[in-house]
């Protein structure tokens, strides 16, 4: 799914319909509306992964990440 990247085999369609993650349900969706969802798609996998640091490695990850973060247009308090 493009949406929560599970794996749905060979076609994900059916998933994708009904995906918590895809907000109209439709599968077929416009691309920036497509763009939106996989921004937010990236904020909650790196929140999740971040709050599973140590504070120690967690600053240092984020220092060693700062520029593809910069690049994904993701600031680093959405993070925390």
């Amino acid at each position: 799914c493009a949406y929560c990247l599970e794996d749905c085999g060979a076609d994900a369609h059916a998933h994708v319909g009904r995906c918590q993650w895809n907000p109209r349900r439709d599968v077929f969706a416009r691309k920036d509306r497509f763009e939106l969802a996989q921004a937010q798609r990236r904020v909650r996998m790196l929140r999740a992964f971040v709050a599973s640091l140590s504070p120690p490695v967690r600053r240092r990850v984020l220092e060693a990440c700062a520029q593809e973060l910069q690049d994904l247009n993701i600031a680093v308090q959405d993070l925390l």
